[in-house]
């Protein structure tokens, strides 16, 4: 065999061994929907949120890379359900979704209320309490099940709007009289989106609407969904008994993911 042939067939099985040690190397990148719900996801907010970099963070420290695409909620649920992204962030738990999707462990517990104009007569006790109000409700959104149960039946009076904000100018606008939100969320919302002294306007009933947990979404669609699940959950744990899970809320909490303009 002449020398020449012996070089083509050393520079062969370089490139061989140089190419094994890439695809080693490259990191499963997972492509998850995302929406607008700060303060906990935001394009308009560092690292897109306090749960975004939960997510990247706990996929990270298993051997993970993490995209998000923003959307609006509802497409961002049916595109993952249709396996066009791996899965979404995030999403309370609903029966009828297990068909679709694999849920992660709990990443957040938020607490849903009714927010109103102070100078509306607004009270409940029970559900039969708040049939004559009017209620202005976000597309995409999954409140209390008896809650969704008598909108469905057309019970309660009520108007949908596309985002959050959106719902709270139908009541500024005396178009609704309550918008029912996460705690955390309406007042952030409130503070940050409307005019200075607006948030002043508006209070929320101490009686919560419901409280629910927060999970990763993984379409079943995914060959290795199950995997990425148990990688996610491993990784969630490990940031939890780290303390840093709380430690990242703590400075959500403090505005630490507020973007400075």
């Amino acid at each position: 065999m002449n020398t020449f042939l012996w070089r083509f067939l050393f520079l062969g099985w370089a490139l061989s061994l140089l190419g094994s040690a890439h695809a080693a190397d490259a990191k499963r990148v997972v492509r998850l929907t995302n929406g607008e719900w700060p303060p906990y996801v935001s394009q308009d907010l560092k690292y897109d949120g306090v749960v975004s970099l939960i997510v990247k963070e706990a996929f990270a420290s298993e051997g993970y890379e993490v995209k998000f695409t923003f959307m609006p909620w509802k497409r961002a649920l049916q595109s993952a359900q249709d396996g066009e992204w791996d899965g979404s962030i995030l999403w309370a738990y609903r029966e009828e979704r297990t068909q679709y999707f694999i849920y992660s462990d709990p990443i957040s517990s938020t607490q849903y209320v009714f927010f109103h104009l102070r100078n509306t007569d607004f009270d409940w006790k029970d559900f039969s309490d708040l049939k004559k109000y009017r209620f202005g409700l976000t597309l995409g959104y999954n409140y209390n099940e008896r809650f969704m149960e008598m909108v469905r039946n057309e019970e309660l009076p009520h108007d949908y709007a596309s985002d959050i904000v959106s719902s709270f100018k139908m009541m500024f606008k005396h178009r609704v009289d309550v918008v029912p939100e996460d705690v955390e969320v309406g007042y952030f919302i409130l503070s940050s989106e409307f005019a200075p002294g607006v948030d002043r306007m508006v209070t929320s009933h101490l009686k919560p609407l419901s409280e629910e947990k927060h999970y990763l979404l993984m379409s079943r669609r995914i060959p290795d969904a199950n995997e990425l699940i148990e990688a996610f959950n491993r990784g969630l744990k490990k940031m939890r008994a780290s303390g840093r899970l709380e430690s990242l809320f703590e400075k959500s909490r403090m505005g630490d993911f507020i973007q400075k303009k």
